[in-house]
């Protein structure tokens, strides 16, 4: 059996080789199929989705410029670890976004908007009831990420989006990363249920509130856990199998979580 994990990769056309590559790792990264630290194998990379070197260094260049590689000179790419203290900025800065986004949204909201709305809410719902979480994990911060996202496109802001996505990044790597538990996703889903009745109420202040409080409770659940593994040794989820990379973080300065 092939067990290098390359076979998944799609082979591309060379219209915008660039645009699709960097579509592929970005993906990739942000859902732990590479493990923070780690070292890509550009040579398999190329191989395996049929690309020279050149499509793919547009990609990277791309992806360092979010902050999600890191691209050291005789040393190699390495996927980017979020410290401690940048999970922490980016859960602060989305909640200042996610309060705006609330102002705006509440008077803009259409009744179309509030039933697909009510489906995302419906999806998770039924999601959590599932009792294999391992399996339905990532569908579940797919589904969460997408609910959240809603109400910054019913803002009707463009700038607001586009930060909202960038600022989003670190946060949900360390989600998908780490892992939640059954229980805190219950209370997440309760909060879920309640903007959506507050958007329902055209209740600006009251969805401004859980707005806030629901990132903030999101940020300090997940530096908790950050800290608590740190010091049991444990580095989170592990990454898929089906990943190419060249093996074992081998960054001897890797960005460490820090201790919260």
């Amino acid at each position: 059996m092939d067990d290098t994990g390359v076979n998944d990769l799609p082979v591309l056309s060379r219209l915008r080789v660039s645009d699709k590559v960097y579509q592929v790792l970005r993906e990739r990264i942000l859902n732990h199929h590479w493990a923070f630290g780690q070292r890509l194998d550009l040579q398999r990379i190329e191989e395996s989705m049929g690309i020279s070197r050149t499509p793919l260094k547009e990609a990277l260049s791309r992806l360092e410029m979010e902050g999600l590689v890191q691209i050291e000179p005789r040393r190699g790419t390495f996927v980017t670890t979020p410290t401690c203290e940048e999970v922490g900025e980016s859960f602060d800065v989305r909640g200042v976004l996610d309060t705006y986004a609330a102002e705006l949204a509440v008077p803009r909201v259409t009744s179309e908007q509030l039933n697909e709305l009510r489906r995302v809410v419906g999806d998770l719902e039924e999601l959590v009831d599932d009792q294999d979480w391992d399996q339905i994990y990532q569908e579940y911060l797919w589904l969460d990420n997408k609910l959240h996202g809603m109400i910054v496109d019913i803002a009707g802001n463009s700038r607001l989006k586009e930060t909202w996505i960038h600022v989003n990044l670190y946060s949900h790597m360390a989600s998908v990363h780490y892992g939640r538990t059954r229980s805190d996703v219950d209370v997440s889903l309760t909060q879920h249920r309640e903007m959506l009745r507050l958007l329902e109420a055209k209740d600006a202040e009251g969805l401004k509130r859980i707005a806030s409080d629901h990132v903030l409770r999101s940020k300090n659940w997940l530096l908790h856990e950050i800290a608590k593994r740190s010091k049991q040794g444990d580095n989170g989820r592990q990454a898929d199998s089906g990943s190419v990379a060249s093996g074992p973080p081998t960054n001897p300065e890797p960005r460490n979580q820090c201790p919260c």
